[in-house]
């Protein structure tokens, strides 16, 4: 934080600020307040219960890629949006219709927005986001197209329009695949484009992508929303340079989605298994993506159990070199009579506290010899609540050793 921050606020501060004024000057009268870890601005009712919250990532996205000259007209957008597009404001589906279209977002994405929004909105969260799965780790969420972005179509939503899960999922590709999109060939492959920054929806243009002249089958990697990348198969080099964007993409890029490649066969879309050549690179960056989500899950799981007054260690993934190689491997702590929930990683370190003994072990490894003491979640992100501690038997049977 530089010394105008200090004084002038950091800029999520700021943007929260000037968002809470556009609000009361287009007659928000309810107290707002902002939770700057969250990066919510927080509505709250008479009694001062949280009545609603707005999330300004998309916001401040959308003004780093604005120049300043044009900040006005991006918060008049979203303030018309947000004033505009509310829960209460009655919508038929006739007009929606032409307005849907595909969000795609890691499977952990539902149960996260479910955890966020019952831990700042105990007293009544939102509705669930509807969502089918696309291929590997990625879902895709069915949205409205809003002024300001996207508006995300909820399972309430289908009672008020009287529409199933079928009709609403074949009317929501049919919309997608009517928008156009451009492609533009690039390092071996082919870039997609779109005027609606949500290029990596195209994924589900698959007519045409299986007519692109590539070498092989299509591989595909959607590392963020406004991106799709689609190389060969038989093309190592461009594989490579796949692998490479996505590792760009996460340290650089916004609105991720996935470091994992997938190719389009015949029965449509699958995980790809890479060639030798790049294998180790995409591998580091699905472990890289794997942390990152775990990272933001684990914040607000942390939360969830303050406020349930529930004495949980949430373990951490860990990413590490691994010495004299190009690959990286993951780690999670089991700490001997620590309740504990472990998220999914390549090796588990054992700890016992009173000894300060360690010992690591596989996963998979750990995994079945274990399994009756970890009991797995049933959403995503896939994670394991753990109970007891291995016995020197059990340790022999998963091969653990001393780090």
């Amino acid at each position: 934080m530089g010394l105008l921050d200090i004084f002038r606020g950091s800029p999520d501060e700021r943007i929260a600020k000037r968002l809470i004024a556009e609000l009361r000057a287009n007659g928000e009268t309810r107290r707002m307040e902002f939770d700057k870890a969250a990066a919510l601005v927080i509505t709250l009712d008479d009694s001062g219960a949280r009545a609603g919250f707005h999330n300004i990532a998309n916001l401040r996205y959308e003004l780093e890629h604005t120049a300043p000259a044009g900040h006005d007209g991006v918060y008049a957008r979203f303030v018309a949006a947000l004033r505009g597009a509310g829960p209460d404001t009655p919508r038929d589906y006739a007009s929606v219709r032409p307005r849907l279209t595909l969000l795609l977002k890691d499977d952990s994405y539902p149960a996260f927005m479910a955890l966020v929004n019952s831990t700042e909105m105990p007293e009544g969260a939102p509705s669930a986001p509807i969502s089918w799965p696309v291929v590997g780790d990625v879902i895709g969420c069915c949205v409205e197209e809003t002024d300001n972005g996207f508006r995300f179509v909820v399972e309430s939503d289908l009672e008020i329009w009287n529409v199933t899960r079928e009709q609403l999922h074949a009317d929501t590709l049919a919309s997608l695949r009517a928008r156009g999109w451009e492609l533009d060939s690039v390092a071996g492959g082919f870039l997609g484009r779109s005027d609606d920054s949500n290029a990596s929806s195209r994924l589900l243009d698959e007519a045409r992508i299986r007519n692109l002249p590539v070498s092989g089958r299509p591989v595909a990697l959607v590392a963020d929303r406004d991106s799709l990348w689609i190389v060969g198969s038989e093309d190592e080099s461009a594989l490579l340079a796949l692998a490479q964007f996505a590792d760009k993409a996460l340290s650089e890029g916004n609105r991720h989605i996935s470091g994992r490649p997938f190719v389009l066969t015949d029965a449509g879309w699958q995980a790809f298994t890479p060639p030798a050549s790049s294998a180790a690179a995409f591998g580091n960056v699905a472990r890289l993506y794997s942390q990152m989500y775990w990272r933001d899950f684990k914040e607000v799981l942390d939360k969830h159990f303050v406020q349930q007054n529930e004495d949980v260690f949430v373990a951490s993934l860990q990413v590490y070199a691994v010495p004299d190689s190009e690959a990286f491997v993951s780690h999670v702590t089991w700490t001997k009579t620590v309740d504990t929930i472990l998220p999914v990683a390549d090796q588990v370190v054992f700890v016992e506290l009173d000894t300060k003994a360690m010992r690591i072990a596989p996963w998979d490894q750990v995994r079945r010899v274990m399994a009756d003491a970890m009991s797995p979640s049933e959403e995503r992100p896939l994670r394991y609540r753990i109970s007891g501690f291995p016995t020197a038997e059990q340790f022999v049977a998963m091969g653990a050793r001393t780090p």
